[in-house]
Parts: structure tokens; sequence; C-alpha cells
């Protein structure tokens, strides 16, 4: 089973956890995801132009 790191080294060497945009970006992932599934998930969780279903749940 393949593991996918969560967190990132940012400027300074602070390690913090990636923003599930940052996860989603990252070219491994979307090799993993394949382009058409990347860009669905995209629309419907993360991107303010489509359903942005995240912060929609989160304010429930």
């Amino acid at each position: 089973m393949n593991r996918i790191c969560k967190n990132s080294i940012k400027k300074g060497n602070n390690q913090q956890e990636e923003t599930f945009n940052e996860f989603l970006n990252r070219e491994d992932v979307k090799n993993a995801l394949g382009k058409n599934l990347h860009q669905y998930i995209y629309m419907i969780i993360v991107n303010q132009s489509g359903l942005n279903l995240r912060n929609r749940i989160a304010m429930d």
C-alpha cells in the first residue's frame, strides 16, 4: 500500500499540513487520479466557482 504524505516543509523549515488544494495539485496525485477525475474532484470540492462542497458541508 502506498502512503501519501500530507505534510510539507514550508519556507524556514517549518512543517505544516498541506491544504486539500495543495495536495490535489501535487503532480503525483494528479498522475494517480488521471486528468478527468482530478478535474472533477477539483470542481466539486475545491473550486469556489464550482460546487465548493467542502465549505458548504463545513457550514452546516
